[in-house]
């Protein structure tokens, strides 16, 4: 079971930045061939919302509680990224970019066009909402899966990083930071300036 589902945040409620910042495609690009771990029967927190820190987060790995029943492995190609400016976001993947407001525990992501490896793409009208809780260095968002008549809440965890392409050495048994390379000519391309080439 893979999941991709991406998440957005920011807006009135606890950003950092007072500025009327819009972020464009150009802004955050970002492509990775590199792997996070889930881990099972880990801890899954409560949705707590919170102030939500301008910068580039990068998704470190994920948790299913032990009722998933699911394995502790890897999965590829997660290039999975966000920048936060001013109430506006950019997505490395699907999400494009857009605005975001937040209310409580959840977060209403509102794209305005897609994006591609920095490339701004189609206008976009899609909304999202989601649970999130934010700390001073992190962002974590709450994912409901079902899988046959199983059903469990995951958490996946972002990590406010300043290089998007700095991973470990190797993924720790507990929870915690498993960006990693586990192949051979894994690749990460990122940009604050324009676009990049796909994961080069």
């Amino acid at each position: 079971m893979r999941s991709l589902l991406l998440w957005a945040l920011l807006g009135a409620c606890g950003t950092s930045d007072t500025t009327a910042t819009v972020l464009g495609c150009a802004d955050f690009a970002y492509c990775a061939t590199y792997e996070i771990n889930q881990y099972n029967g880990g801890t899954v927190d409560t949705p707590a919302g919170g102030a939500i820190a301008d910068g580039m987060y990068r998704l470190a790995y994920m948790v299913n509680p032990t009722s998933a029943n699911q394995d502790n492995n890897s999965f590829g190609d997660y290039a999975e990224g966000f920048r936060f400016a001013g109430g506006s976001y950019v997505s490395s993947s699907t999400l494009g970019r857009g605005a975001a407001s937040v209310s409580g525990t959840t977060l209403t992501l509102t794209e305005a066009a897609s994006c591609n490896l920095g490339a701004e793409g189609d206008a976009s009208v899609y909304t999202r909402t989601y649970t999130y809780t934010a700390t001073a260095d992190r962002l974590v968002f709450f994912d409901d899966v079902s899988s046959g008549s199983n059903h469990w809440i995951s958490m996946h965890v972002f990590l406010k990083v300043d290089d998007l392409c700095k991973t470990v050495d190797a993924a720790p048994t507990t929870p915690g930071d498993s960006y990693r390379c586990t192949v051979i000519n894994c690749a990460c391309s990122a940009s604050n300036e324009g676009t990049i080439s796909a994961c080069s």
